[in-house]
């Protein structure tokens, strides 16, 4: 078995590519639709793929912003084949993709901003990051916490609740019943339970908004490994 990563400019995608991510997404999710699917890759600058023996099993849009002085990346359409759960790989080649597009731009202050309806997803943040925010006090950037609401109103617009810190698509996207269910170590975690209890309506396809510092010393020890950097930065 063959396993490989790839980061490409989404207008690189060719028709066939296009066509298997969806199919990938719809297996996953419900309201997959081509028309929704076509927007949220619009929307993107880059796409990271998982491939397995030359097919993907799993991917997540980028969007690259440059803002005076700094910079931000946005995720989008994330999955990955419950098969292939136990892999890093998928994680490590977004991270390395986005600091080498940072720096081929420039570089500077850079910020993720990810939405997520899935628990699943929103713990790249806790796992890769030592502060963010929303987050328990203990791993709270009150600096992110400020930002968060500024940059998700500029990518999402009126979508964006200030009040409840949820963004609602156009276009929900729900998890289907097998990556609905959690499993017992997962519902017992209590990064879990900040999850749900900050986005109660995440089953209808409602999405946290959640926004850090992207940097070297704002990951942990795993992030460090994800994007190959020497983990004597981590504290």
């Amino acid at each position: 078995m063959a396993v490989s990563t790839r980061c490409l400019a989404v207008a690189a995608l060719d028709a066939a590519d296009r066509d298997r991510l969806r199919a990938l997404l719809d297996r996953h999710f419900t309201g997959v639709d081509a028309a929704g699917f076509a927007e949220d890759l619009a929307g993107k600058s880059h796409i990271v793929i998982l491939d397995v023996d030359g097919a993907p099993i799993g991917f997540s849009t980028i969007a690259y912003h440059r803002l005076p002085g700094e910079a931000v990346v946005a995720s989008g359409d994330t999955i990955v084949d419950p098969g292939a759960w136990g892999s890093a790989d998928l994680g490590s080649a977004w991270v390395r993709s986005v600091f080498a597009i940072h720096a081929a731009a420039g570089g500077g202050p850079l910020w993720w901003l990810l939405i997520a309806s899935g628990v699943r997803t929103w713990r790249y943040l806790p796992v890769c990051m030592r502060r963010f925010a929303p987050a328990p006090p203990d791993r709270l950037d009150q600096v992110a916490a400020a930002r968060l609401p500024d940059l998700a109103r500029a990518l999402h617009g009126d979508r964006y609740d200030t009040a409840t810190g949820i963004v609602r698509l156009a276009r929900p996207q729900r998890l289907r019943a097998h990556l609905a269910a959690l499993p017992d170590h997962l519902a017992a975690d209590p990064l879990t339970a900040f999850f749900l209890a900050r986005n109660p309506g995440h089953a209808d396809g409602d999405e946290l908004a959640s926004c850090c510092r992207l940097d070297p010393g704002n990951l942990t020890r795993l992030g460090l490994r994800l994007a190959g950097l020497n983990t004597a930065l981590a504290c």
